[in-house]
C-alpha cells in the first residue's frame, strides 16, 4: 500500500488522520499509544485530540510529531509550514504560510502544472480581461479602451499585467496584432482554493462598492432572513446550483451584440447559531 505523501494535504488533521488508518493497515501493532511512546508523549490520545481539532500543536509538539510520523527533512518542513497555515490566527500569517506550502509544491513537475494557474486568480481583474477579450478580440494597442471597460477601475499597467499572464498561461493568443480567448479549462485543485478565497473576498467587496456607486437601476442587490432546518438548507443549496447552471447557460446561449460582463453573487449564509 502506497505511503500517504504529506505533500498531497492542504488540511495537517486530515493528513495527520490518514496517516493514521494507513499505518494501521501495514502495522498492525501501531496504535495511540505506540505512537505518543515514539514520538514522547505521555498522553496517549493526544493523536486523536488534534485530528478532532480539540487541541492545536505547539512548536515543540510540532517537533515531536515529526519525530513519531517519521519525516525526512523536506518533510518536516512542509509539515510545519502546513501546521503554522492551518493554526494562523490572521489573514496575513495565513497568507505568509500559503505562499511557503506552494513554494514547495511548484518544485514539483506534475504540482506546477496544477498550479501554475494560481497567477490566474492572484488578481481579481485577470479573469475579468480575459472575459472582455473573449466577448470581442482587442488590438495590441487598445489596452487603454480594456481599462476603461472595467468597474471598479484599473489603470492600463494593470491590463498590461493581466495580459501578460493570460498569454504566459495560454489562455488568450496574439494573432496578427489581435488578442483572441482561448478555451478555459483549469482543472480544480484544493490548493487553488485558497487564492479562489481571496478573489472572491475582493469581488464580495465590489458588491459594496456597486451599492455606493451604482444607481438602483444600474445593480441588484436584495436579501432575505430565513429560518430553515439543516436538510432545508441543503435542498437550497442545490436551487442556488441549478439556478447559477441556468443563468450560465442562458449567458452562454445570449445574442452578442451590446454584451457587458456582470457579476453575480449568490451568498447563503447562517446568521444565526442553531435557536
Amino acid at each position: 500500500m502506497e505511503k500517504i505523501s504529506v505533500f498531497s494535504y492542504i488540511d495537517y488533521r486530515k493528513f495527520l488522520e490518514d496517516y493514521y488508518n494507513w499505518r494501521k493497515k501495514v502495522d498492525n501493532k501501531f496504535s495511540y499509544r505506540y505512537f505518543a511512546k515514539k514520538a514522547g508523549f505521555s498522553n496517549p490520545t493526544y493523536y486523536i485530540d488534534i485530528v478532532k481539532g480539540k487541541k492545536n500543536l505547539s512548536d515543540n509538539a510540532i517537533e515531536k510529531f515529526i519525530k513519531g510520523l517519521g519525516l525526512d527533512e523536506r518533510e518536516a518542513k512542509f509539515f510545519k509550514y502546513l501546521v503554522k497555515y492551518n493554526q494562523a490566527k490572521t489573514e496575513e500569517e495565513k497568507e505568509s504560510y500559503y505562499k511557503k506550502l506552494i513554494s514547495f509544491k511548484l518544485e514539483n513537475r506534475e504540482d506546477y502544472v496544477k498550479l501554475r494557474y494560481i497567477k490566474y486568480y492572484e488578481k481579481w481583474y485577470i479573469p475579468v480581461v480575459r472575459e472582455i477579450i473573449a466577448v470581442k478580440p482587442f488590438k495590441k494597442n487598445e489596452v487603454k479602451k480594456i481599462a476603461s471597460l472595467i468597474r471598479p477601475k484599473i489603470s492600463t499597467k494593470e491590463v498590461h499585467y493581466a495580459i501578460k499572464i493570460l498569454l504566459n498561461l495560454s489562455l488568450i493568443e496574439e494573432i496578427n496584432g489581435y488578442y483572441y480567448a482561448k478555451p478555459l479549462k483549469i482543472e480544480p485543485d484544493k490548493f487553488l482554493y485558497h487564492q479562489i478565497r481571496i478573489l472572491h473576498k475582493e469581488w464580495i467587496d465590489h458588491g459594496k462598492w456597486a451599492v455606493e456607486n451604482l444607481d438602483k437601476d444600474k445593480r441588484h442587490v436584495s436579501s432575505l432572513i430565513l429560518a430553515l432546518t439543516e436538510d432545508e438548507y441543503k435542498k437550497i443549496i442545490e436551487y442556488i446550483e441549478e439556478l447559477r447552471n441556468i443563468v450560465k447557460n442562458y449567458s452562454l446561449n445570449s445574442k452578442k451584440e451590446g454584451l457587458k460582463l456582470y457579476q453575480l453573487n449568490i451568498q447563503f449564509i447562517p446568521k444565526t447559531e442553531e435557536i
